[in-house]
């Protein structure tokens, strides 16, 4: 018999900023990275999730920690 997960699997939708050193025209700037994240939601507060890739326990590796209001879904 399988246990239940500790935290639950997610996957998020959301923009990422965007930066390069080049100069380049203003037409050609880049735009929002749209990203795709798939883990482990370990936290949440009102500001931000946090999801990991791996956990044991308490112990959590592969973190990412996302603002609310750069998720899309």
């Amino acid at each position: 018999m399988s246990k239940k997960p500790l935290y639950p699997t997610v996957t998020v939708e959301w923009y990422d900023a965007v930066s390069e050193d080049a100069w380049k025209s203003v037409a050609d700037l880049p735009q929002l990275a749209k990203v795709q994240t798939t883990g482990f939601l370990v936290k949440k507060t009102k500001q931000t999730i946090t999801i990991c890739g791996s956990y044991h326990g308490l112990e959590v590796g592969d973190c990412i920690t996302i603002p609310r209001p750069w998720i899309v879904k």
